[in-house]
Order: structure tokens, then sequence, then C-alpha cells
């Protein structure tokens, strides 16, 4: 198949992700924005934006998955970029590109006589400021068996999350591509649950071998977005001994 929206927007579901994406040749000023996004893994259901089903696979390989609150997923970028021009061309790169290769890609868009910045990773994109502008994710069930001490996961939903901002105001043709030809790709077609090249014999998650349609929703991001230098004053010192303890496990991948 070729490399068309489709083709990306079918494999960012199922999570086969690339480095499609280098540092640009001319220069680009640095976004030295450095955001902390908590995504909490706990409860009966949780949601799991795309770019961190690779971590919540590992936390599950290594039997760490019961023993953490949150997977917390730094935003930042190194100006990474596609090497295509058009806007639709450059997100069939962006939305499978890998997050531990590319982190947050660059993305700028011509309005009037200005480029606008954009930043994009598997299945997400991000404002100047990291603040999630659309995200894809799943729901994961969870189902602790009473004679087992470890939780069974189901994959069971898959959803395309628009900022609500942007749905109304479509400010930038980023948006207008997001809300036109990204939910059009989305609600025309069904597509398989994420899967992991960390894991694949699914001992402890179940994905279903059947193709499912995404639920589109306008809303707000679910999950804590904090700057680097700026946590919440109800973060005690407990909460930040503890997301850095959840965060190790990226350090090491990096």
């Amino acid at each position: 198949m070729s490399r068309n929206l489709l083709w990306a927007v079918e494999n960012m579901f199922e999570n086969n992700t690339w480095s499609h994406c280098s540092r640009p040749w001319q220069h680009v000023d640095h976004n030295s924005n450095v955001k902390y996004m908590e995504i909490p893994i706990t409860g009966s259901t949780f949601e799991l934006p795309l770019f961190a089903t690779d971590t919540f696979y590992k936390l599950v390989l290594k039997e760490k998955d019961d023993k953490v609150d949150a997977i917390v997923v730094t935003l930042n970028t190194q100006e990474m970029m596609s090497r295509y021009k058009s806007l639709e061309r450059a997100m069939t790169d962006i939305l499978t590109e890998n997050y531990f290769h590319g982190r947050l890609v660059l993305i700028q868009v011509k309005q009037g006589n200005e480029m606008i910045p954009y930043y994009g990773t598997q299945g997400a994109v991000f404002d100047k400021e990291f603040d999630p502008v659309m995200m894809c994710s799943c729901i994961v069930e969870r189902n602790k068996e009473k004679e087992e001490s470890k939780s069974f996961y189901k994959l069971s939903k898959l959803i395309l999350r628009i900022d609500p901002y942007a749905f109304i105001h479509k400010p930038t043709s980023m948006e207008r591509f997001l809300n036109n030809k990204l939910i059009t790709a989305c609600l025309e077609n069904t597509f398989f649950m994420p899967s992991s090249y960390l894991y694949r014999n699914h001992l402890r998650i179940s994905r279903p071998t059947e193709k499912f349609p995404v639920k589109v929703e306008i809303d707000n991001c679910p999950f804590t977005v904090r700057s680097a230098n700026t946590p919440s004053i109800s973060t005690t010192n407990q909460q930040l001994l503890q997301i850095a303890l959840n965060h190790i496990h990226e350090i090491i991948d990096d």
C-alpha cells in the first residue's frame, strides 16, 4: 500500500512506527519547553495514548504495571522534521513517527506571512506550548483475578480526541486537516488495536483480532500536563518521587 493518509492512520492505531523524520538542514529556532504528561493506569479502565503504548507494554513485560499509578511522558522536541513540505504528506510521516526516536516533531504551517509551529508524534499533535490539539488513544480494561496477584488487560476501544477550540475555530490549515481529512479517514474505516514488538505473546494483554471503529470525541485532554519547572502546589514530595521512579524506564530508553 502506498504511504497515503489511510496507510498512516492504519499503522498509527496498530502501533507500527518508524523513524521517518530527521533534523533539518536549515536553521530552526529551538523550542526549549519541557513538559510532562501524567497518564494514570489505575482503576478498572483507563485511557492510553498511542505514543505511550510501548511504555505500557514494557511495564507489563517487566511486571511493574501494578506497582505504579501513572506513566509520565516527557514532552520536548529535538526539532526533527519530515522531509516533505505538503502538510498531508508530512503528517503521514509524523503520525507514525516513533516517539522514542523523534520525540515531538516540528511541523511548520503557513498562515498568511507567518509560519505557525506545531509538534507531532505517533498519533498526537501539540501546539507550540506542547498542549494537545489532537490525540489518539485506546481504552484499556483491567481484570485482576482473585487467585492471581497480576492484572490482566483487554484493549476495548479506539478514540480520536480533538481539542474543542481547534474543532470550533479551525484557525490554521493544521486544524482544518485534523477536522476534515483525519476525522474522515478515521470514521470511514475500522482498525486493529495497538500491538507492540516488545510483547508479541500477549499473555496478560488481550488484543482482539477484529477491527474496530474509532470514536471521535471533541473534548479537552484528560491527562495532566505540567511544565518541568512548575510542579503543582498540591504535588507532595512523595508524589514527585513517584513521578521520578515511574520515569526511570524512559530515561534508560533514551
